[in-house]
C-alpha cells in the first residue's frame, strides 16, 4: 500500500474542534498528527485526529532549559499564553507537510526550523488581517521573517488576510484564497426546542435576536444592548439572547437599564448545544468593533448561524461583510441606529426567507465537505511543488 503523506498540524494551544472538522475529512488521503502543549484553551477531546502532547513551560510553571527559547518562556509566564513546546523541532522529523495557523507564534517558528532542517513543505493558514502587526517587536518580527522565507503556500482565510500578506511582501502567486467551514449536517434548520425556549424565557410571538461570543466591548456587545434598548420602545416583540462569558459587566448594565424583560444572558454554552440555540433565533448578529490590534478575522458563529437557516447581520468589521455576503445586512461598527435599522428591516422583509438564503450560501461556500476537498487539492499541489 502506498504511504499516506504525513502532515503535522500545528495550532498550538488553540487547537479546536470547529477549525479541525474539515481536516478530519481528509484522513483517507493524509496522515495528520496535531501537536499541542499539555494545556490548551479548548477541549481537544472531540478533535478526531491523531494528537501528540508535548510539555510546555508555562503550563508546568518551571523554567525552559533551552537558552534560545528562554525569551518565549518569560513572555508566556507574563502573558499566560502557551506557545512554546519542548522538543517540537526534534519531533517533526519525517513529516511531508508542516501546517501552521498564523505566522508569529513560537510553534510557527519551530515549523520553519523543521523545514530548514529536514525538508518538506510549509503551509500557512493566515487569519491575521492587520498588515505588519507586531513587527516592531523584535522576536515576532524575526519569527514572521523566518516563516515567510520557508513557506511554500499561504492560505488566506479572508480577502483582508490576503491583502495583509501582499502588503507584507508575500508574492500573490504564493497565496491561495481559503475559508472557514462548518458541519452543515450538524448546524442545520430544525424545530426550536420548547424546553430550551422556556428556559430562556422567550415569550410567545417574540422575534428572537441571538448573539454568541464573548460579552465584551470589542465584540460590540454594548452596541447591541443599546440597540435592544432603542427597539424596546419601537417594537416590544424583539427579544435578545446573548450566549457567552460576561467579561465586562454586561449583567449589571442590563439591570441598570432595566432591560431584563427583553434581554436574556444565557452564559457559556457548550459547543455541542449550539445547534439548538441557533434554532431558537430569527436573526443572528455579530456587532464586532475594530481595535488597534484586532479586527474580526472570520466569524465562525456567522457561518454556523447561516447553516442553521438563520438570517445573519453584522458590522462592517474585518471579514464579517465577506462572510454574510449581503451589503444590505451590514451596518457601521458601533452604530446603534444602523444596527436597529437593519434588524427592523429583516423583520419587515421576512427573516425566514432570508434564513433559507443564508442556508444555501453556507452549504455552497462554508460546508466542511467543500473545504475538505479544497484542503486535499492544496496538499497535493504543494507536494507536487
Amino acid at each position: 500500500m502506498k504511504r499516506k503523506p504525513k502532515v503535522a498540524m500545528l495550532r498550538g494551544p488553540f487547537l479546536n474542534s470547529f477549525e479541525m472538522q474539515s481536516y478530519e475529512l481528509v484522513k483517507d488521503e493524509f496522515d495528520i498528527t496535531a501537536f499541542t502543549p499539555h494545556k490548551t484553551y479548548f477541549d481537544t477531546s472531540k478533535v478526531d485526529l491523531k494528537k501528540e502532547t508535548l510539555w510546555c513551560p508555562i503550563a508546568a510553571k518551571v523554567p525552559f532549559e533551552r537558552p534560545r527559547r528562554k525569551w518565549q518562556t518569560l513572555k508566556d509566564q507574563l502573558t499566560g499564553n502557551t506557545h512554546s513546546f519542548c522538543g517540537l523541532v526534534d519531533r517533526l522529523t519525517g513529516f511531508d507537510i508542516y501546517h501552521i495557523m498564523d505566522q508569529a507564534f513560537c510553534f510557527s517558528y519551530e515549523a520553519a526550523l523543521a523545514k530548514r532542517k529536514y525538508g518538506g513543505k510549509l503551509v500557512v493558514t493566515e487569519y491575521e488581517n492587520i498588515p505588519h502587526l507586531n513587527e516592531r517587536k523584535f522576536m515576532e518580527s524575526r519569527i514572521k521573517k523566518a516563516v515567510k522565507e520557508q513557506a511554500d503556500l499561504f492560505l488566506a482565510i479572508s480577502q483582508g488576510a490576503r491583502q495583509a500578506l501582499i502588503e507584507e511582501g508575500v508574492p500573490d502567486r504564493k497565496i491561495h484564497s481559503f475559508s472557514g467551514a462548518v458541519k452543515v449536517d450538524v448546524f442545520k434548520p430544525g424545530k426550536a426546542d420548547p424546553a430550551l425556549r422556556k428556559s430562556l424565557g422567550i415569550p410567545a410571538g417574540a422575534f428572537v435576536v441571538l448573539y454568541v461570543g464573548r460579552l465584551a466591548e470589542s465584540k460590540g456587545t454594548f452596541t447591541l444592548l443599546e440597540a435592544a434598548k432603542r427597539l424596546a420602545t419601537i417594537d416590544p416583540s424583539f427579544y435578545f439572547v446573548l450566549a457567552g462569558k460576561d467579561e465586562e459587566g454586561v449583567a449589571k448594565w442590563i439591570e441598570k437599564n432595566k432591560l431584563g424583560s427583553s434581554v436574556r444572558l444565557a452564559g457559556f454554552v457548550p459547543y455541542t448545544q449550539m445547534p439548538d440555540y441557533y434554532r431558537q433565533a430569527d436573526v443572528f448578529v455579530l456587532p464586532s468593533l475594530p481595535t488597534k490590534g484586532w479586527i474580526e478575522q472570520f466569524g465562525y458563529v456567522l457561518a454556523e448561524a447561516m447553516a442553521s437557516g438563520v438570517a445573519a447581520v453584522g458590522s462592517d468589521c474585518g471579514a464579517i461583510p465577506e462572510v454574510i455576503g449581503r451589503p444590505d445586512r451590514v451596518f457601521p461598527p458601533g452604530s446603534v441606529e444602523g444596527l436597529a435599522s437593519v434588524l427592523l428591516d429583516v423583520k419587515k422583509k421576512g427573516a425566514k426567507a432570508e434564513g433559507r438564503q443564508a442556508r444555501q450560501r453556507a452549504v455552497k461556500v462554508y460546508s466542511s465537505q467543500v473545504l475538505a476537498k479544497a484542503i486535499k487539492e492544496v496538499y497535493w499541489k504543494v507536494l507536487a511543488g
